[in-house]
């Protein structure tokens, strides 16, 4: 496990890290999870035990990490070559991107349900995320898992756009296809 783990983030979190980073979306998961955890007293926000949000995220984890699961089975199952140099012709990598956006997804989607399970287990049902900061790790301990939920949620967003992405290629190329199909067929 450690091995592909390594290997995963070697060949392909490395690479993308950039592109990770740059991207808006872990900033805004901070930015939310910051004002939930540390300002959501302030702001009248309704008091949230942890149990209940683990409980929420956890299902939510579990249904998301299946969906990315499946899309990565059906990527490496339904391709059509021509499709794929299609793909190629528009971004040389943009098939592996695809798997990875979809892997990267699965990866947070997982994380995120670990450490949902750890809160649950260590902090226990009532521990209210919005006032119960009794020490400093509790504190960034809540704000890490909240943050991590808001970006596996916007993960799962860009996942969304991905998908709908490919299909509106795998369109572009079906037309194309059909074109040409028309054209070979009044040849003859």
């Amino acid at each position: 496990m450690f091995v592909s783990l390594q290997t995963y983030f070697a060949r392909h979190v490395v690479k993308r890290l950039s592109r990770i980073l740059i991207a808006a979306h872990p900033y805004i998961a901070m930015l939310a999870a910051y004002i939930l955890v540390f300002k959501g007293q302030d702001y009248d926000i309704p008091k949230l035990a942890l149990g209940s949000f683990s409980s929420m995220a956890i299902s939510y984890n579990t249904v998301v990490f299946g969906f990315c699961v499946t899309a990565i089975a059906l990527i490496i199952a339904i391709p059509n070559s021509n499709f794929l140099y299609f793909v190629a012709r528009n971004r040389e990598d943009a098939y592996r991107d695809l798997a990875f956006v979809f892997s990267w997804t699965g990866v947070v989607h997982w994380l995120a349900f670990v450490t949902d399970i750890y809160s649950f287990v260590v902090y226990g049902s009532e521990c209210n995320m919005l006032s119960d900061h009794t020490t400093p790790y509790k504190s960034a301990w809540l704000f890490f898992v909240v943050s991590l939920q808001i970006y596996a949620v916007l993960q799962f967003l860009v996942n969304l756009i991905a998908t709908f992405e490919i299909a509106d290629l795998y369109g572009m190329w079906l037309v194309a296809e059909s074109r040409k199909r028309t054209k070979q067929s009044r040849k003859y």
